[in-house]
């Protein structure tokens, strides 16, 4: 029979974060033990993890449970990541799909997780994890750049790619890798423009034409009002040009309605992350309203994505 310290209870405690570590932990034990192969567990083998369970909340009522619950996370994490290394991949999901279980929005759990998927070529539960990251925190740069990969050269969806690349170079402008997805940036753009189908590309013509038109009958214009209501017709024809958003911006720029302006030259970048000339602009709007940290990155990006320069 078990004698614990009369000075502790661990059967007060109800944290029930704790009771979901120490479950979490008994269990993985049972599963290194092979004890889960069998239907009824041996009533030794009961006994064993009765009293591992015992032990584990006495020590943590002695010692203050709480403060050992992130190191227990952090070792287990520890664990998982040399799984993954050695390409053990299908166990190294099991034992972080249980952590996951106790900690959903643990982001560490869900990088490794997402990693190991990646690994497997899952990609959609890859996504499906690095999304929930995202839905945590939207500035995790690892989740945004292992997502443009995911979408650049596995599901071949280059306006993703181009998303979640632009996000990481916003987030890490002194990143060394920075100049190497400028590059890579600039392939899958030059890429996604050549690989459409015949019907889109014969639309695009049609399209395009149209716009270039109506953007030289607005560079003839002296009037910036007649300007405007030129490129805001070609918008109306063409919403996806990121052209048009650019010409639109820099008039609106040059009447000084420079919040219209940004958002037109913000649209543009949405259609077009690579548009260095759109970059160089609104870096310039930023820097005349003191926004200089903003500014700074996207003159960045405009020095990347200039024709020449990679």
């Amino acid at each position: 029979m078990i004698k614990l310290n009369q000075n502790c209870h661990p059967c007060e405690s109800r944290d029930p974060e704790l009771i979901k570590i120490t479950r979490f932990r008994i269990l993985a034990f049972a599963r290194k033990q092979m004890c889960l192969k069998y239907k009824k567990a041996d009533s030794k083998i009961h006994i064993l993890l009765t009293t591992l369970i015992i032990c584990t909340l006495a020590t943590s009522c002695a010692t203050g449970g709480r403060k050992h619950i992130s190191n227990m996370f952090e070792e287990d994490l520890v664990q998982t990541q040399e799984l993954i290394k050695n390409d053990n991949l299908p166990n190294a999901i099991g034992e972080l799909s249980m952590l996951l279980e106790m900690d959903p929005k643990n982001q560490d759990a869900l990088f490794l997780r997402a990693l190991a998927y990646q690994k497997m070529q899952h990609f959609n539960k890859a996504i499906n994890d690095y999304n929930k990251i995202l839905e945590i925190n939207k500035n995790n740069s690892k989740a945004h750049y292992n997502l443009g990969m995911i979408y650049g050269f596995q599901l071949l969806n280059p306006s993703l790619a181009l998303k979640h690349f632009d996000v990481f170079i916003t987030l890490n402008p002194k990143h060394p890798s920075v100049f190497n997805i400028a590059k890579i940036m600039l392939k899958l753009d030059n890429d996604s423009d050549t690989n459409t189908s015949e019907k889109k590309e014969i639309r695009a013509i049609i399209e395009d034409t149209l716009t270039q038109n109506s953007l030289l009958r607005a560079e003839t214009k002296e009037n910036l009002k007649e300007k405007e209501k030129l490129l805001a017709e070609a918008l109306k024809t063409s919403p996806d040009s990121g052209a048009t958003h650019f010409a639109f911006a820099k008039t609106l720029q040059e009447q000084g309605n420079l919040d219209a302006a940004k958002k037109q030259y913000l649209i543009a970048l949405e259609l077009k992350p690579t548009f260095a000339e759109c970059h160089y602009m609104l870096g310039q709007l930023l820097l005349k309203a003191n926004k200089k940290e903003e500014a700074d990155i996207h003159l960045l990006k405009a020095s990347l994505f200039e024709k020449g320069s990679l």
